[in-house]
């Protein structure tokens, strides 16, 4: 009976629950790092009576990283309950002088140990063993009614243990003695005392770490308290390793010091103050001490320390402040020694508080509670910032144009050899990427920097530079004079700044000699902070005569392509003029192979346009190839007809030219396959066809102003070679598609051009689709002819085949020299094609001036033709 009694109100079982789950009130400081099973266990005073223990029971470890003490994880807690009741509380006789011993056994070692009276009374004693120690629960456990055992108790085991390999429970007890027993039973069945423990959790605990560089030591603050409430700032980041750095700044919570000076020391007194933010939640007074690597020596010392006190909440003093609460503002006051006042550049500062005593000594010791912050500051360190502008127009006026929504590169330099221009003795300090278009390098000690900018790519397009700032701190490298060599004079004032510090070289990443757009930057304490160190970048400009690469034609080509919206090219030549004639210059650009076509609806309302300007500021036209090609001029009849007037055609500054080729599309110099699409102000030679629109449905092209077939200063430079066949490819300007598929709707104008060729001047084959208002209009255009003398072909100046040419008009044209027809027009539909030829001049043809052999209604008036071979 009584047995049956103790089971449902004294038997008191052990359930060993050590799982993986966080307290809230361990919140950042202790995590479960172990797992423990083992079923339920519970010590029973009178259960064998006459005995002297139970024996113990070694719980079920899954050690799971658990680690702490001496070693890298912090300090290692036992979250339990106790327990216990006095048989003599429910016996109510008092003659029971039975005592237990429960115990709590880590790796072999007893930390804890719970003994219940042996004289009847109502207090036991929980006592940590070994170097323990209970952060609570310690001391008097008072009685429990049965069953009821709660005393909870945070034991800290010692720093000694850094892991957990086992826990054990054992009970113990002295015989019982007894003069009676319960309900008549007799001695044995007499009540003894009963207790146990549950074990909640094991904890590891971290701590908090420094982050300055190793040589400065390890400074620990273990965290052994559940609620500590002593900090700096508002954060505390407790850790399992040390985190030192090169930066200090592996410790997202250092937010506690602050008024960190930038501008030189005072060179008389040498006062630093700084400002800490304080919490103290002790209860008593703390020590914060700080110390600041004055000397720069990469350690810290004693005589580089201060501590001061701060008081209990409620109190001030005159080092702190008491703000509200438990939360204090305190100043730490410095003098630096006066052999380091005229130091700059970084310093490496550590500040400790704790209730453990602390000292400007104690600089790497490992303490209780409390919080330890390393912190990298700058005298003498400011900002380098700017953004990357495109120019859209490649005039090197940003104003209006926004920046970059690529992300270039931005490579920061130290000038290390002190030559003041980018060298091998340079040192890549820092890199990053420009998110939106904008960068900024902070707290750089002074020194002379230099910042190298990767030119913009989007979608396959690259652009050139075309604009610097510049002011008395910041100086763009610049090649201003074009000579193709570095630009080593460095600017003044912001401005025009194509193609970089060289105009023939392709920005490298390897180092700084390599960069192209880079600007040095003298940080000092009269600089300050460096603004708006911006660079412009265009996906327009064309500054060099290279076949492919930043700032080239091809380049220019493939960004129109990969690029929305209209793109007209900006000559403005950068490198030196690479062909002349008799004091003339000009740059000529020499593809080995076709150039891309422009294409798409990406590539429509392209121009190519070699109108040089200068580098100096990119609008001023220059004319290193003066004069005209040839000078303005009427033609056509007068008689009852109103003559044409030929501008003057001036002599262009950029030439395309390649080897001459006898096949129709084997070497084409611009190919154009996008609507509205500019060729102007170039000379095209060599090659095997000029210009060519190949597809239907390719209209609002626009040709003017260029020489094909002749050089910019006037000679032939014929396209073609003497057999070419009879091709409509075979031509200056190609309408034609190489199958002679049909082109439907396509439409543009051909005007004040000159054009000496091989074979046909102008060819069109396959038109379908014109209307009155949209066809092709040949007009002012001076065609001299063709020079093939092969014999098996005749060409043209103008060749028209197949197709319905209707509403093709071509007007005050000149047309000479051809070894054909001047108009010859061959396999159309026999169909009205309401076709005007007007006031053109034709002369020297070696057959007809105009010979029309298809189609109808056509209007032929006002042209003047004379001295050709065959009819008019």
């Amino acid at each position: 009976m009584k047995h049956f009694l103790f089971v449902i109100c004294c038997k008191f079982f052990i359930l060993i629950v050590l799982s993986l789950f966080s307290l809230v009130s361990y919140a950042q400081q202790c995590s479960s790092g172990i797992n423990v099973s083992n079923g339920q266990y519970y010590f029973d005073g009178d259960n064998v009576p006459g005995t002297t223990g139970w024996g113990a029971r070694n719980l079920t470890v899954n050690p799971t990283g658990l680690s702490g003490g001496t070693g890298s994880g912090g300090r290692i807690i036992v979250d339990s309950t106790w327990g216990w009741n006095n048989g003599n509380q429910w016996t109510n006789r008092n003659d029971a002088t039975e005592a237990i011993n429960i115990t709590l056994t880590i790796n072999g070692v007893t930390y804890a140990r719970l003994t219940t009276p042996s004289n009847s009374q109502n207090t036991a004693i929980l006592s940590a063993l070994n170097g323990a120690s209970f952060i609570s629960g310690g001391g008097n456990v008072n009685v429990n009614p049965f069953g009821q055992y709660t005393h909870n108790a945070q034991l800290l085991l010692p720093n000694s243990v850094t892991t957990i390999s086992n826990v054990q429970i054992s009970g113990t007890e002295t015989p019982f003695q007894g003069s009676g027993g319960f309900f008549g039973i007799g001695a044995q069945a007499s009540a003894g005392d009963d207790g146990g423990i549950r074990v909640n959790s094991i904890l590891q605990c971290g701590f908090e770490a420094t982050d300055a560089p190793s040589s400065y030591g390890i400074a620990r603050h273990n965290r052994d308290l559940v609620a500590t409430n002593l900090r700096l700032g508002a954060n505390v980041s407790y850790e399992s390793t040390n985190l030192n750095s090169t930066l200090a700044d592996r410790d997202s919570f250092d937010d506690g010091i602050s008024s960190f000076p930038q501008n030189i020391i005072d060179p008389v007194t040498g006062a630093i103050s700084l400002t800490a933010t304080v919490t103290n939640g002790s209860g008593s007074n703390t020590n914060l001490v700080g110390w600041v690597d004055w000397d720069q020596d990469n350690i810290f010392q004693a005589d580089e320390g201060v501590a001061i006190t701060v008081p209990a909440a409620g109190s001030s003093n005159s080092a702190c402040t008491n703000t509200s609460g438990n939360d204090f503002s305190c100043n730490l006051d410095f003098v630096v020694p006066t052999a380091d006042r005229s130091n700059s550049g970084y310093f490496f500062s550590r500040f400790r508080l704790s209730t453990d005593a602390l000292t400007t000594s104690t600089i790497s010791t490992s303490v209780t509670g409390g919080e330890v912050e390393d912190y990298r500051f700058c005298i003498g360190c400011f900002d380098i910032s700017g953004a990357i502008f495109i120019d859209e127009n490649g005039d090197s006026n940003i104003t209006g144009d926004g920046v970059t929504t690529n992300q270039p590169w931005v490579h920061l330099y130290r000038d290390d050899d002190n030559d003041g221009v980018p060298s091998a003795g340079d040192t890549l300090v820092k890199q990053q990427v420009a998110n939106n278009g904008t960068y900024l390098f902070s707290m750089l000690p002074i020194d002379t920097y230099f910042v190298a900018v990767a030119p913009p790519k989007l979608s396959g397009a690259l652009a050139e530079q075309t604009y610097a700032a510049s002011n008395t701190y910041s100086n763009a490298f610049c090649d201003a004079n074009g000579d193709g060599a570095v630009g080593d004079i460095p600017r003044t004032t912001s401005g025009a700044c194509y193609s970089g510090i060289d105009g023939d070289r392709a920005d490298s990443t390897s180092n700084s000699t390599t960069r192209e757009h880079i600007t040095k930057v003298d940080l000092s304490f009269s600089s300050g902070n460096q603004t708006n160190v911006d660079f412009g970048f265009s996906y327009n400009v064309v500054t060099n005569t290279d076949n492919s690469g930043q700032g080239s034609l091809e380049q220019f080509i493939r960004n129109a392509n990969a690029l929305t919206g209209a793109n007209e090219m900006r000559f403005v030549p950068t490198v030196p003029a690479n062909d002349s004639d008799g004091g003339a210059d000009w740059w000529v650009v020499t593809p080995t192979s076709n150039l891309t076509t422009i294409t798409g609806t990406n590539g429509a309302n392209t121009t190519i346009d070699g109108t040089a300007y200068s580098n100096a500021d990119g609008t001023t036209i220059i004319d290193p190839n003066p004069g005209n090609f040839s000078a303005s001029q009427t033609i056509g009849s007068s008689d009852g007809c109103s003559v044409a007037t030929l501008p003057a055609l001036a002599k262009p500054e950029l030439q395309i030219d390649r080897p001459t080729n006898s096949s129709a599309y084997n070497s084409e110099l611009l190919i154009v396959n996008a609507d509205n699409t500019t060729v102007r102000n170039v000379s095209l030679t060599g090659g095997s066809l000029g210009i060519n629109v190949y597809s239907g449905g390719i209209s609002g092209s626009l040709f003017e102003q260029n020489l094909i077939g002749i050089d910019p200063a006037g000679n032939d430079r014929v396209i073609g070679q003497d057999t070419c066949g009879t091709s409509t490819g075979c031509a200056g300007i190609a309408i034609a598609n190489p199958s002679n598929a049909s082109l439907i709707s396509s439409t543009g104008i051909i005007q004040n051009n000159a054009i000496k060729t091989a074979h046909n001047n102008i060819s069109f084959g396959n038109l379908n689709g014109q209307t009155a208002t949209d066809h092709w209009l040949v007009k002012h255009n001076q065609l001299l002819g063709t020079t093939s003398t092969s014999g098996s072909y005749v060409y043209h100046n103008i060749y028209i085949r197949y197709g319905i040419p209707a509403y093709l008009d071509v007007l005050g044209n000149l047309m000479r020299d051809a070894t054909g027809d001047g108009i010859y027009q061959l396999g159309t539909s026999n169909v009205a094609l309401n076709q005007t030829f007007t006031s053109n001049d034709i002369q020297n043809s070696g057959a007809a001036g105009i010979h029309v052999t298809s189609g109808h209604t056509d209007i032929i008036t006002c042209n003047v033709i004379h001295n050709n071979g065959g009819a008019g």
